[in-house]
């Protein structure tokens, strides 16, 4: 299926003669239907334990996968979050003779408070990207205003940086991108199911969180700005394939109750039986169940009543389907 998809949309932008594409990768990367592309620039964002059955069940091994799209020449930009996965990326980077700008090294992505901010989850967050070496090409324009970043979460601010960056290298190979257009484009830019804010009483946020470190992402976006909503409700479905217990160990302190269900637009999907489990084995222990994803959140909706939280995480399917 998405082998087919990849070439059909190759052929589409091909047709229309597209200025540029954005093209991000299925799986890993190496393998990847993809990577038949030959880039300009190719951009590695964190990179955690996920579809370890595929890619391998260690950082180093899934960097190497990820590292596979890197081509001869290309410049690689990349955040990864793991000095592992850093080395791993840098050595194949050598190998290709390809310029290699890392955060942390190269350059930082600083998140700003903005003064005045509402404190609401999206208008909150600044960024200011600081070079930290002479290989980092230099913002088009002396001003030092810090890019406001429409999306709600810190790690949004890591994503925003390495785009900001890639627009900076993309001019200086010949693409006339004007600082206005990434101001603007920081600034509306909006993701379905990221952090989706969907009721206000109670407080309902969708996001596809599906893997540890997004869970984390999640917690960390949501709870610094709603440490005063009570109670607190998770409702949680994941694809039996994935590390449900380390998803739910992540995520376990921060609400009062757990509601566990099915999506059913996949035959991936947890049962609840496998959901409960998990939630059992990590010390959650009295778990609601519900196989309806929609009388599930009208159960946490019941239980949050107007002054609490819910969060709708786990899947993709799960957040498409709510």
């Amino acid at each position: 299926w998405f082998e087919v998809l990849t070439a059909i949309a190759f052929f589409y932008f091909a047709q229309v003669r597209v200025d540029l594409a954005v093209i991000e990768t299925g799986l890993g990367g190496r393998l990847d239907a993809t990577n038949l592309s030959l880039p300009i620039l190719t951009l590695i964002t964190s990179i955690g334990l996920d579809h370890t059955r595929i890619l391998g069940d260690t950082i180093s091994a899934i960097a190497w996968e990820k590292a596979g799209i890197i081509k001869e020449g290309c410049p690689v930009i990349s955040a990864t979050g793991s000095q592992e996965a850093d080395q791993v990326i840098q050595s194949v980077a050598t190998q290709k003779h390809a310029k290699y700008l890392q955060s942390g090294r190269d350059f930082e992505c600083i998140p700003v408070h903005q003064p005045g901010a509402t404190g609401h989850l999206q208008h909150s967050l600044a960024l200011r990207v600081k070079s930290l070496s002479d290989q980092m090409p230099a913002r088009p324009t002396c001003s030092e205003e810090p890019y406001c970043v429409g999306m709600a979460g810190v790690h949004q601010i890591i994503n925003a940086g390495l785009a900001v960056i890639a627009i900076r290298m993309l001019s200086t190979r010949g693409w006339s991108i004007s600082e206005q257009a990434i101001v603007a484009g920081l600034r509306h830019t909006q993701l379905p199911a990221r952090i989706s804010i969907r009721s206000e009483n109670p407080l309902i946020i969708i996001d596809a969180a599906h893997n540890e470190d997004s869970m984390k992402a999640l917690i960390d976006a949501v709870f610094p700005m709603t440490s005063q909503r009570r109670p607190c409700i998770l409702v949680f479905a994941a694809s039996r394939d994935k590390q449900i217990e380390t998803m739910l160990t992540a995520v376990d302190k921060w609400f009062d109750h757990v509601v566990l269900t099915r999506y059913h637009t996949n035959p991936r999907a947890a049962s609840l039986e496998q959901l409960a489990t998990a939630a059992q084995s990590v010390g959650i222990h009295k778990p609601y169940l519900e196989e309806n994803p929609k009388i599930a959140l009208e159960m946490a909706t019941g239980m949050a009543e107007k002054a609490g939280l819910i969060c709708v995480a786990g899947s993709f399917f799960l957040a498409a389907e709510i």
